[in-house]
């Protein structure tokens, strides 16, 4: 009875280290994985794609799989390639000093960061729900759009 007590014993302890193992090795597994992305910030006075100053242009790693456009920003801004400024609710205030604004004039001008994913429309809605995969080109556009009042 007491072979018995210790084989179930020895059993379940090496049952729990190796579900410790795998469970670890998931977690690296996990935490190791990056995407690799063509990341460009430009300024686009018109919204024309006539670029009139690249900020940024690099082939970049991004932490996860599937990451959203707000993680590059993130992570980007972590590792100090671009320097991001939040407004207090949390919005994007600026990226590298341009800044989303609107002025009002003689003319409405409006100043803001838009995001397009492989040349296809720009981003609506949330960047953290906007997915990129492996490959991607994500461009970062500063327009500045004047109409007249």
């Amino acid at each position: 009875m007491k072979n018995l007590f210790t084989a179930y014993r020895n059993l379940f302890i090496t049952s729990l280290i190796f579900v410790g193992l795998l469970t670890a090795v998931f977690l690296a597994g996990c935490a190791a994985q990056k995407t690799s992305v063509d990341i460009m910030f430009v300024v686009d006075h018109a919204n024309d794609n006539i670029f009139e100053k690249k900020i940024f242009n690099e082939t970049v790693e991004i932490s996860g799989r599937d990451p959203s456009i707000q993680t590059i920003i993130e992570q980007l801004n972590s590792e100090g390639k671009i320097t991001v400024e939040y407004d207090d609710a949390s919005q994007i205030k600026s990226i590298n000093s341009y800044e989303n604004i609107t002025e009002t004039k003689n003319s409405v001008s409006i100043y803001q960061w838009v995001a397009r994913i492989n040349d296809n429309d720009d981003i609506k809605g949330l960047w953290s729900e906007a997915l990129i995969k492996e490959g991607d080109t994500v461009t970062f556009k500063y327009t500045i759009i004047d109409y007249e009042l």
